[in-house]
């Protein structure tokens, strides 16, 4: 069972690029997370997939899957398709704790 869900408003550019979330240089999530002790100490982007075999089971969505280089570049019939996707990933899931992140 997903313990948490993080979900980010829409997927940048780069960590689309890399494939992998909040994995620009510089970009304090990985850290936070470290820091929280909900990750081991070496976790860093490279194992956002990881995060759901763990013991606290953190899941990672996007509300809009399309990357964008900002969030205005969204359109509110992107957002609103997004909110009833993860409203259905919500009920399929049932994570104690859901946890949104971005800007």
């Amino acid at each position: 069972a997903v313990v948490s869900s993080l979900c980010s408003g829409f997927s940048n550019l780069y960590s689309s690029y890399k494939k992998h979330y909040y994995s620009k240089k510089g970009n304090h999530f990985w850290p936070c997370l470290v820091q929280s002790g909900l990750v081991p100490p070496h976790f860093g982007p490279e194992n956002d997939q990881d995060c759901a075999g763990l013991e606290t089971s953190i899941g990672f969505t996007d509300i809009v899957s399309r990357c964008t280089r900002t969030q205005s570049e969204i359109t509110n019939e992107e957002f609103d398709e997004g909110a009833r996707r993860l409203r259905a990933k919500l009920i399929e899931y049932n994570p104690m704790v859901v946890v949104f992140n971005g800007k």
